[in-house]
């Protein structure tokens, strides 16, 4: 092939990526590209094969080129055409890669994600969770050698193989204190002050419910506040949407042997309106932490909203996550078991986890995102970790 026949396929290549990417969504109508020089460097040609390829683009309509404006995005449907008369499909060749990339991914879940799916959309719409476990009452009497030792020096699972379900004493009922504690404690700090800090995920796996936590918190935290009730002689009223009665949930939480709280917290203190939630839903939907640990986002927004959100496999761009901000709607976005492969600033992104969407950057196309486990810190993803990265999106309705 001659060298200007070359010239002119690279050129139509370059029209065709450019009509593409305006297609997928990555370039918006009335947004400015990059000149002439920046993309010869991006597509490792020469300024004058651009300066074809952006000519031909703006004599269909896509684009418009005005002198020391730059290279403004005109139409989307104009782009359509282009690509359909070029015989080029690379917009649709993209998303059909994408759907088959995330449906290998979905069929390499291990047996965990999998288990985890089949027992969430067994349950019914209203969260009637039934019990997995067949439990065992005990009588532990004053002559039990066991009287006045905490769990921990017992060394009951060690022991038994069993995990203590909850503790019945003078007429109330408290749960266990999970595998990382060894005694409750009384949590005096503030219960919900008029500002409140963020949620911190602890040792629990519930990143499905502490993630959404997060979310609202970033967007609508009246609606976290109005689930907390009055605290009486240490016990605390907490308002579930879509339950007749309140719960009634204590504060007393778990520690480790330092005395150190080890669940759900408010971020830098203590456990307050986070750990009171984190209990009263844990008692609610299982009965025990421990089944905290499996979940997916979108039945941690229907706890705390009681309503039904959007689940999209379909990963958003920067544009789509400012437009969903705008409107007052609180996101969450859920990483795969191949996550650990995907680079980030704070390390390989962790697998089967729950992050915060709290914004993006028009500008770069970035994403900023907040982990539950560390939430003070904004993590910024490039657009193309996100989609390697993430598996799923959840979206609420408007919250304000």
């Amino acid at each position: 092939m001659s060298h200007a026949a070359n010239e002119k396929a690279v050129y139509k290549q370059i029209a065709v990526d450019i009509a593409a990417k305006v297609v997928s969504g990555k370039y918006q109508p009335g947004q400015k590209i990059r000149g002439r020089s920046a993309l010869a460097s991006q597509y490792n040609v020469s300024p004058e094969t651009v300066r074809r390829a952006v000519f031909l683009l703006s004599q269909v309509g896509v684009l418009e080129v005005r002198q020391g404006s730059g290279i403004t995005i005109l139409s989307v449907e104009n782009a359509e055409e282009f690509l359909s008369k070029s015989g080029e499909r690379e917009s649709i060749n993209t998303i059909k890669g994408h759907i088959g990339r995330l449906m290998q991914e979905q069929k390499q879940l291990n047996a965990r994600l999998q288990e985890n799916i089949n027992i969430l959309l067994d349950a019914n719409d209203r969260f009637n969770y039934l019990n997995p476990i067949t439990p065992f009452e005990l009588t532990i009497g004053q002559a039990c050698p066991l009287v006045g030792q905490t769990i921990a020096s017992t060394r009951f699972w060690n022991n038994t193989g069993a995990t203590i379900v909850a503790i019945h004493r003078a007429g109330r009922t408290i749960l266990s204190p999970g595998p990382h504690a060894t005694a409750l404690a009384q949590d005096r700090g503030p219960l919900a002050p008029p500002v409140l800090l963020r949620p911190r995920q602890g040792r629990l796996g519930d990143c499905w419910l502490m993630a959404p936590m997060l979310a609202l918190h970033e967007t609508a935290p009246e609606r976290l506040r109005a689930l907390i009730g009055e605290e009486t002689d240490g016990i605390v009223t907490v308002r579930l949407p879509g339950l007749e009665e309140p719960l009634r949930v204590d504060r007393r939480f778990p520690v480790d042997a330092r005395g150190v709280f080890q669940y759900g917290r408010r971020d830098g203190a203590n456990p307050g309106w986070v750990g009171v939630l984190e209990k009263a839903i844990a008692g609610h939907i299982a009965g025990d932490y421990a089944f905290l640990q499996r979940g997916l986002a979108r039945y941690g927004f229907a706890l705390l909203l009681g309503e039904r959100v959007r689940t999209s496999l379909r990963l958003p761009d920067a544009g789509q996550v400012l437009a969903w901000r705008a409107e007052g709607r609180a996101l969450c976005a859920s990483t795969h078991p191949l996550s650990l492969r995907v680079p980030s600033a704070a390390g390989p992104l962790p697998p089967n986890h729950v992050f915060a969407v709290v914004g993006a950057d028009a500008t770069s196309g970035h994403l900023h995102l907040r982990n539950p486990v560390r939430p003070a810190e904004l993590l910024v993803l490039d657009a193309r970790s996100f989609r390697r990265g993430f598996l799923s999106v959840d979206v609420t309705a408007p919250l304000r």
